[in-house]
C-alpha cells in the first residue's frame, strides 16, 4: 500500500503544471558510509562519527549543532560501494535504536540470502537527514 501511495504522490509531482513550485528539501545532515572499518567516503555533513556496535548494526552520531529527532532519516544501500557488488542489498534506519546512544541515528544493513535478509556488514549506504524546515 505504501508504495502505490508513493507512486501516486510520484504521479501528481510529475503531473503538476511547469510554473507549480518545486518542493524542496533542506538538507541537514548526509554522509555515504562505507562497509569495513566502518567510515565515512569523505567529509560528511553535520555527521561527526560512524562506528558498528553488531553485526550490520551501525551508529551515526550527529554533530553536536544538529538535532535530527524531528526528521526521519532516509537510507539507501549502494552497491557499488559494497564490499560484495552483487545481490540484493537493504539498509534502514532502525527507529528503536536500542544499540546505539540516544542522540545517534541507528542504521540497519541486509543482504538478502534465498529470500531472506540477513544482517551484513558488507553493504554501504547513504544517510540523509532534512533540515531545518
Amino acid at each position: 500500500m505504501k508504495h502505490l501511495l508513493a507512486a501516486a504522490a510520484l504521479v501528481l509531482v510529475l503531473a503538476a503544471p511547469a510554473s507549480a513550485a518545486a518542493p524542496t528539501f533542506l538538507v541537514g545532515a548526509s554522509g555515504v558510509v562505507l562497509p569495513g572499518t566502518p567510515a565515512f567516503a569523505a567529509k560528511p555533513t553535520n555527521l561527526r562519527q560512524v562506528y558498528r556496535v553488531g553485526t550490520g548494526v551501525y551508529c551515526v552520531a550527529p554533530g553536536p549543532s544538529f538535532d535530527w529527532s524531528s526528521h526521519t532519516p532516509l537510507v539507501a544501500p549502494l552497491p557499488a560501494l559494497s564490499k560484495k557488488r552483487s545481490g540484493t542489498l537493504l539498509a534502514t534506519w532502525d527507529a528503536g535504536g536500542q544499540r546505539c546512544p540516544a542522540a545517534a541515528i541507528q542504521v540497519r544493513t541486509y543482504r538478502l540470502l534465498g529470500g531472506l535478509p540477513k544482517a551484513a556488514n558488507d553493504v554501504a549506504f547513504h544517510l540523509l537527514v532534512g533540515g531545518s524546515d
